[in-house]
């Protein structure tokens, strides 16, 4: 879940912060909660705006999505109409009034670029190679090519899981908890490569590193395993 809220700084205590919010518009269920305490992340809104290399991304996604999406592409849709159609998306799934591109804080703006990246590949959009290496360095890149089971080196969809640490000659991997394993996903071409180059020299050579996922996603990708009842996130 995402929110915009209000902070306020109550008081700092044992070397922290405690902050008071509050969200517009917003109830949230209790059962979020274990003794009135709920675990989060918190992004403070530094000031900044939106910065040229985000602003440029977008409109390099919006192009790729333009120009491939089924129904869309053959569509009277312009790529101004593509990015106002995932803006008001956006805007609804989180709660959000209207926001422009050209002024909007850059906080915002990545959760943006997250969430078009996370379309882009959910409705299987092939990023243009320069596109999809730019968008390699946003922050949960990683996490999004493994959700949607596309390659995190090339793009190319339909990857397999790649486990980063092994998970040992003999076992069986219906019987491992992934969740506690580094993974990756990798088109066929790069998971034979990470074989015969090996994992360390392989992660140096295209600049990616495994990931821990949580037990969540982990079933709903149909990766059997021994998962206990807490999950890594």
């Amino acid at each position: 879940m995402f929110y915009q809220a209000k902070f306020k700084i109550d008081s700092y205590v044992n070397g922290g912060t405690l902050l008071k919010a509050f969200i517009p518009g917003v109830a949230i269920s209790n059962k979020y909660f274990i003794n009135d305490i709920a675990n989060g992340e918190i992004r403070i809104d530094d000031g900044r705006k939106i910065s040229s290399a985000q602003r440029g991304l977008l409109y390099a996604l919006f192009t790729d999505i333009h120009s491939q999406l089924e129904g869309w592409k053959e569509s009277r849709y312009s790529k101004d109409d593509i990015k106002e159609l995932l803006k008001a998306k956006f805007c609804v799934k989180y709660g959000l009034e209207h926001f422009s591109l050209s002024d909007v804080s850059m906080e915002m703006a990545g959760e943006f670029i997250n969430f078009v990246l996370e379309f882009a590949c959910e409705h299987q959009v092939r990023l243009k190679f320069k596109n999809f290496e730019v968008a390699k360095g946003i922050r949960d890149m990683s996490y999004i090519c493994f959700k949607n089971r596309v390659c995190l080196c090339c793009g190319r969809l339909n990857a397999v899981v790649h486990h980063i640490q092994s998970v040992g000659m003999g076992r069986n991997r219906n019987n491992v908890d992934h969740s506690k394993m580094l993974l990756i996903m990798l088109c066929p071409f790069h998971h034979s490569e990470i074989h015969n180059i090996g994992n360390e020299s392989f992660c140096n050579k295209y600049h990616v590193a495994g990931i821990f996922v949580d037990v969540a996603t982990l079933k709903a990708l149909n990766i059997k395993g021994e998962y206990g009842e807490e999950a890594n996130v």
